[in-house]
């Protein structure tokens, strides 16, 4: 089913665990002052907020990570290709 312009899942990405100040930034949770109709509403309203801080850190922090994984892929193709239709060499860009 294509979304369109509709918000996409939220991904947690492991590497996030290895940059230092991420688990810091978890501080977000007890910022959010958010308060909802019930305990469930108020749960769900927090972690909207927290996914919002993430993605903006995220981008900030390491930009348009989707697309520079598809430009290495395509340079991996293009390898992949130069092997194919030239052997094997030490001088593959």
């Amino acid at each position: 089913m294509k979304q369109g312009n509709r918000n996409k899942p939220f991904k947690f990405e492991a590497f996030w665990l290895r940059e230092p100040t991420f688990i810091e930034k978890m501080e977000w949770w007890n910022e959010s002052e958010k308060e909802g109709r019930n305990l469930m509403h108020t749960f769900q309203l927090g972690l909207k907020d927290l996914k919002g801080k993430i993605k903006k850190w995220n981008k900030d922090e390491f930009g348009n990570i989707h697309q520079a994984q598809e430009l290495i892929q395509v340079k991996i193709k293009k390898v992949q290709l130069q092997i194919i239709n030239e052997g094997r060499s030490e001088l593959l860009a």
